[in-house]
């Protein structure tokens, strides 16, 4: 079931959502805090955890040694318009996932939201695909979930997707 967005999103507020809650891609939204504030089903799926168990907690609880940065460096990220990194996730059935992602720290609704994405992932310890192995299976998107996703990955604001 997809999380129901915020009340009174409509035009590319509104596409953004349905993409995000959409997407086939592993994303979740945090607070400056770094705390969960939403997450869409492949998220949920990746983690293997319920909505309720993740929403308002860290992040970084998730994660197999605690936090990836420092406060200052975390404050630091924020400035940024995009950045990237590893991280080694425990799910909910103890299993560990090491994802690639992309953070977005974006004003949405009035405050400060980033948006991650998770970019490639690897079960267990295995090494991130790097291209020189057999490629996994893609999944095929329709031109127009491009358009609409492919704004929302670079980070780009509401506005800058309308014009």
């Amino acid at each position: 079931m997809a999380p129901e967005g915020p009340a009174g999103i409509t035009g590319w507020e509104g596409l953004s959502w349905e993409a995000f809650t959409r997407s086939r891609n592993a994303m979740v939204l945090l607070d400056g805090q770094r705390r969960q504030v939403e997450a869409n089903g492949a998220y949920l799926q990746l983690l293997a955890r319920p909505r309720a168990e993740l929403i308002g907690r860290h992040a970084y609880e998730f994660l197999t040694d605690g936090p990836l940065v420092s406060s200052p460096e975390w404050r630091a990220a924020l400035r940024r318009r995009q950045f990237t990194g590893v991280a080694e996730l425990v799910r909910g059935d103890d299993r560990l996932v090491r994802v690639e992602f992309a953070g977005h720290p974006e004003l949405m609704t009035g405050r400060q939201l980033i948006l991650f994405v998770v970019l490639r992932t690897a079960r267990g310890l295995r090494r991130l695909h790097d291209g020189s192995q057999e490629p996994t299976p893609q999944v095929i998107l329709t031109r127009r979930e491009v358009e609409v996703i492919e704004p929302i990955a670079l980070g780009l604001s509401g506005t800058e997707i309308a014009h």
